[in-house]
């Protein structure tokens, strides 16, 4: 009995913009006030427009009917700190578009009550009528030492607050004077790590309020020396709106590609793609399990590949660990699991089946050729034995036939004819069962071949192999939302394009839907507890407060994330690279065999030709032609399958680069010394540990040093499935 499994929610449109702004603000804040309601109500907009146009034919970009119908939200990300920061929520509230929903999010760089009392009296109301609208509130786990013997504490903290801030902003809107002093995780600081980030930065003037759109590489001395609004921000702006919600692939081609005409086929691939991840509910097939669950049904492809792949699976192989799920992302990740290895087990099953059917058909073939060649010489003994046994046979062959008339002074040996006639059947009626037997081979071979047609054309045109590469890619990077949410990081790292690889599937419909998924899911999905927050005058109220405890997270980074990747690629390697050793060894062997058996035939052949055997012998040996003939056919067809799985599965390559991850990760497998990020992680453990048992000393803000560690690991496991899909991007070879 089937069943379908539930489909994940399309994810909500959300634009988040981080805000950093000087505390300490001009006489005048009207130019800086004006500028901000500017800058708010042009990314409101756009936003509306863009769910609006989703309904009109022909105008938006296709791939945003895949967001939810829900009103689109403009999160704006701030430190809760007087001066700019307040006057940016204020104009967040001002904002009046019917079409966007507004909403205000903090991060902070100390405990929630510890931040409040180290800000001036005078602000503590304002600071409190902030909080109290915030949907949520990250706070970090640095320390707050007042006066100079805290300044280095302070100056880490403030830098991972900013740090965190840029993890959960896809824009950053600044407000600061050029010509201010730079400090320690301070607007300009802030600004120069956008940059390098890749955010685009809208900046304005604290004193003047001038607008400058400043892109990813910009110099930042330069681009600040104007005295007036930068032209065409808005334009831009609402450029980049567009490429980070609505379209990932403007800007996006590589003429090879262009030149090779997958430009057009790119769009609609992905389209179907996503069409697929949240409408198909039957795919993969679903089943129920004894348990009354309903769980993902192999493909019978699926089982064959999972059965060949479990003949070179070591025994000893250690299972990766689970990955701790957090509910919100836990569908998303489960669906696109399911659908890669429902797809790299169609695929990977076809190939193989291809090939080994390959070698039947060839083998199929071979042994026609032998069964013809023994019906030919059997019908021709009979014949002989028939002429042999009735000489008048060849007389009457041999006279001429008029009018169906025997010659006079015949009819004697007519009727010895007759009766040798009637003999024929008999002595060739196993001569009847050989040729049936060719026409039952010859109707195999033919439905062997049609299914390889088959089997092919539904894998090329399926997109099997390509729809598996981009749902691996998925599920990899859906996996580091089960670490990096939980130590500030909502903007996990892409993998760099490959740049010299024009045979790759692009994957920008993919980064799409992963990047919507993680602005769709709220942080506040993470949240630790409500905290309560007293006013001093008896009165109180509460805050979403998330916390990060950064020994925690290090702790299941270390455990979880990098002990099942190292032990995945560990198991991985050593199948791959058995599979690659069977297929090369007995490569060679039956390469062995087939040299051994036309030596043999060539052999008989000569000591026939030259009578070196009696006859007896002779005549013994020559019954083994045919058999040597079907190894001398068949064999050569093993090895090209063998060879043929090798190239298609790419499992050599795929056993160095797993061995080479692995080593990356957590070292070699045979060196008990850990090295590469599990030496980090383990580095990392202890400092943390150390350092809490002496509070005095303790720095504190170990997230970002956990954050930085998670994200490197992100990176590295992003790249090495990237890279993977540009090595394993190919479609089935037709044998």
């Amino acid at each position: 009995m089937t069943n379908t499994q539930p489909l994940p929610p399309a994810p909500d449109l959300v634009l988040r913009i981080g805000f950093a702004g000087n505390r300490d603000l001009p006489s005048d804040v009207g130019p800086l006030n004006r500028s901000l309601d500017r800058v708010l109500g042009v990314l409101a907009k756009r936003l509306a427009e863009i769910r609006a146009e989703v309904h009109t034919v022909g105008k938006a970009p296709t791939i945003t009917r895949f967001y939810s119908n829900k009103q689109p939200t403009l999160r704006l990300i701030t430190g809760l700190a007087e001066g700019s920061d307040m006057l940016a929520a204020r104009a967040l509230g001002r904002l009046s578009n019917p079409g966007a929903r507004a909403e205000h999010a903090g991060v902070l760089p100390f405990d929630l009550e510890q931040y409040r009392d180290s800000r001036k009296a005078e602000f503590r109301a304002s600071f409190d009528e902030l909080a109290g609208q915030c949907a949520y509130v990250l706070a970090l786990d640095g320390r707050y030492v007042a006066g100079d013997a805290g300044k280095l504490y302070r100056a880490r903290a403030y830098r991972a607050q900013s740090t965190v801030l840029l993890r959960q902003a896809d824009i950053l809107l600044a407000s600061a004077d050029p010509e201010g002093a730079c400090k320690a995780g301070g607007t300009l600081e802030t600004i120069r790590a956008a940059l390098a980030f890749d955010l685009p930065v809208v900046f304005i003037h604290a004193g003047s309020g001038k607008v400058q759109l400043l892109e990813p590489g910009t110099d930042l001395a330069s681009a600040l020396a104007g005295a007036a609004d930068a032209p065409g921000w808005e334009e831009g702006l609402r450029s980049w709106i567009n490429d980070i919600v609505a379209d990932p692939d403007t800007g996006s081609g590589s003429d090879v590609a262009q030149e090779r005409g997958s430009e057009a086929k790119a769009p609609l691939h992905g389209e179907r793609l996503l069409e697929e991840f949240f409408k198909a509910e039957n795919l993969p097939p679903s089943e129920i399990s004894p348990g009354g669950k309903s769980g993902r049904k192999a493909s019978w492809r699926e089982k064959l590949w999972m059965q060949v792949a479990s003949w070179f699976r070591p025994k000893d192989a250690s299972v990766p660990a689970p990955d701790p799920p957090i509910s919100a992302y836990d569908d998303y990740r489960r669906r696109a699991r399911s659908l890669n290895y429902h797809y790299s087990g169609l695929y990977r099953g076809t190939f193989v089946l291809n090939y080994v059917l390959a070698a039947t058909a060839v083998a199929l073939a071979a042994l026609s050729l032998v069964l013809l060649g023994r019906t030919r010489t059997d019908a021709a003994e009979s014949v002989e034995a028939v002429l042999r046994s009735h000489p008048l046979l060849i007389t009457v062959a041999a006279e001429p036939i008029t009018n169906g008339a025997v010659a006079p002074g015949a009819t004697n040996r007519g009727t010895t004819l007759g009766g040798a006639a009637g003999s024929l059947p008999a002595a060739s009626s196993h001569v009847s069962v050989l040729f049936l037997s060719l026409l039952f081979l010859g109707a195999m071979k033919f439905a062997v071949v049609v299914f390889i047609f088959r089997n092919t054309h539904q894998a090329n045109h399926g997109d099997w192999n390509d729809k598996a590469v981009d749902y691996r890619y998925l599920a990899e990077r859906l996996r580091s939302l089960f670490y990096l949410p939980r130590v500030g990081s909502f903007q996990p790292p892409a993998a760099a394009p490959p740049q010299y690889a024009s045979r790759v599937v692009r994957q920008s419909a993919v980064d799409w839907l992963f990047e919507a998924i993680v602005r769709s899911v709220p942080p506040s999905v993470l949240l630790s507890r409500n905290e309560a927050v007293s006013v001093g005058d008896g009165t109180s109220y509460t805050i979403p407060v998330i916390h990060v405890d950064a020994a925690w997270v290090l702790a299941d980074v270390r455990d979880r994330w990098l002990g099942g990747q190292i032990a995945y690629h560990s198991r991985n390697a050593r199948t791959m690279e058995g599979l690659s050793r069977f297929a090369e060894r007995w490569g060679k062997r039956l390469n062995v065999a087939v040299i051994a058996a036309v030596a043999i035939d060539v052999t008989i052949l000569l000591c026939s030709l030259f009578h070196l055997f009696p006859e007896g012998v002779s005549q013994r040996l020559h019954t083994t032609a045919p058999a040597l003939m079907f190894l001398a056919a068949l064999l050569p067809a093993a090895v090209a399958s063998l060879n043929g799985i090798r190239f298609q599965s790419e499992c050599g390559r795929l056993a160095d680069r797993s061995a080479i991850v692995r080593v990356i990760l957590g070292g070699r497998e045979r060196v008990p010394q850990p090295s590469g990020r599990l030496k980090e992680a383990l580095c990392l453990s202890k400092r943390i540990e150390s350092a809490r048992q002496n509070p005095a000393s303790d720095p504190g803000a170990w997230s970002i040093e956990v954050l930085r560690l998670s994200e490197a690991i992100a990176r590295d496991l992003v790249q090495e499935v990237a890279e993977w899909s540009v090595l394993y991007s190919k479609e089935v070879v037709e044998p």
